[in-house]
């Protein structure tokens, strides 16, 4: 921009660096108005020179704190290559190293043309298999989220949510899906229902199809760290009434299962998060996770069920919407499988909720077995925890035949599906019931 005052300083930072000359752009940084953007090249240049990552790392920080000092300075692109090129020279990838280049790229390429220009001479395959396996990972896993620091740096998702832009990405991600559609040639009525699965010829990827991913994982990283300062900022800004009824409608909107089930991640995340309960059960988040169970995508109900354990841990309110709203067939669904094959009732009782409300869903399909023996144990203290709740809690319990459930979990061997405790979780279920209504459970 001729305009900026700024663009002679870059020109000059940037003519340096490729004419192969560093140590000139260290010394024009020195000079460069504002000082902030000088301070990015002053570490590009130490790139260049075989600086140590600590110093260079102390010219980002420095950076940084320029820009939330001056409210209405953006962060430049260049610091996320920066931060993709401070991974590329490790000698030894660390976990935490390949995170932040993961999330690096996905945000240097929210900015297609200076992407393109800077990650011209890097390996293209090896850059998409970097974001891939970042964005990829066991979502049975939660350590990943809470160990090391950020990918690419709570400060600057600090910063995105001063500006407003964290629920505007959650807007982004509504239009490139609408962009998608149209540059795939499906019109009204040839979407896919919720929760099917694309075939092949849909699954070719379009311009808007990539970015609308990118911003799923921009939005998946900027609310992942608990304890991060700037994941807590955006997760407020997605607290907002407005922005948490467009996050949950957009993920039950007709998307990919792959976006979909980033989106639930990302609710998963706010449900950890004892700040953001309240908002999101003012939102109706309950009745809309709940449906989410009732998903042929087994990603999807996976993703759903964490994020109602832990919307719903240790808060009887929220237990009892959730027994509301249909939640108990899938927790017997998949705490208690042998008990719930047995009664057979499932598909009566929960055809309320509409289609696979009664959980049979859970227990068809490849893979079915295998996914209940790694949510089981999420599932059954889910299920015990309900028996402490409210009367009508209980009542949605004993019109499934939970004590059966309760009575199967209590006599399991431990193993990986039924960890030491949960037995006896079940049968202080059991005592708890029987202490308040025992009416209930000697009939």
């Amino acid at each position: 921009d001729d305009g900026d005052e700024s663009a002679p300083d870059v020109r000059k930072m940037e003519k340096a660096l490729a004419n192969g000359r560093p140590d000139d752009v260290l010394v024009l940084a020195c000079q460069a108005s504002p000082r902030a953007e000088g301070r990015l090249y002053s570490a590009l240049a130490m790139l260049e020179l075989k600086y140590s990552p600590k110093q260079i790392q102390l010219e980002i920080r420095q950076y940084l704190e320029a820009v939330l000092e001056d409210g209405g300075a953006g962060v430049s692109p260049l610091l996320y290559y920066i931060r993709f090129r401070l991974y590329q020279q490790q000698v030894s990838k660390s976990a935490q190293g390949r995170q932040q280049a993961a999330c690096a790229v996905a945000a240097l390429r929210c900015f297609p043309a200076f992407a393109e220009r800077w990650l011209r001479g890097h390996d293209p395959v090896m850059v998409q298999q970097l974001v891939d396996s970042e964005h990829t990972r066991d979502v049975n896993s939660e350590d990943e989220e809470d160990s090391g620091d950020v990918r690419g740096g709570g400060v600057v998702f600090d910063a995105f949510a001063r500006a407003g832009l964290i629920p505007a990405l959650v807007n982004a991600i509504r239009d490139l899906n609408a962009a998608a559609n149209e540059e795939r040639g499906v019109g009204p009525g040839r979407g896919k229902g919720a929760g099917k699965t694309e075939s092949p010829s849909e699954k070719s990827q379009s311009p808007s199809s990539v970015y609308r991913e990118r911003v799923a994982d921009i939005l998946l990283d900027a609310t992942r760290a608990r304890k991060d300062p700037g994941c807590a900022a955006s997760r407020s800004a997605l607290c907002e009434l407005q922005a948490m009824h467009g996050l949950l409608a957009l993920a039950g909107s007709p998307l990919p299962s792959s976006t979909s089930a980033k989106l639930l991640r990302v609710v998963g995340h706010l449900a950890r998060d004892d700040d953001c309960k309240d908002s999101m059960q003012r939102a109706g988040a309950m009745p809309k996770l709940v449906r989410f169970l009732q998903w042929e995508d087994p990603g999807t109900r996976e993703e759903a069920l964490r994020a109602l354990y832990n919307l719903c841990r240790g808060d009887a309110a929220a237990l009892e919407q959730a027994a509301v709203a249909g939640v108990t067939p899938h927790l017997i669904a998949v705490a208690a499988p042998d008990v719930f094959n047995k009664l057979g009732l499932a598909d009566e009782l929960g055809a309320a909720t509409g289609a696979n409300g009664g959980g049979t869903h859970w227990t068809k399909g490849a893979g079915a077995e295998a996914q209940i023996e790694r949510l089981a144990p999420l599932a059954a203290p889910f299920l015990c925890d309900m028996a402490s709740g409210s009367r009508k809690t209980r009542g949605e319990l004993a019109r499934h035949d939970a004590l059966d459930a309760y009575l199967s979990i209590a006599r399991n061997k431990p193993g990986a599906s039924s960890p030491p405790g949960l037995q006896l979780a079940a049968v202080e279920a059991i005592a708890g019931w029987m202490r308040d209504e025992p009416w209930t459970v000697e009939a």
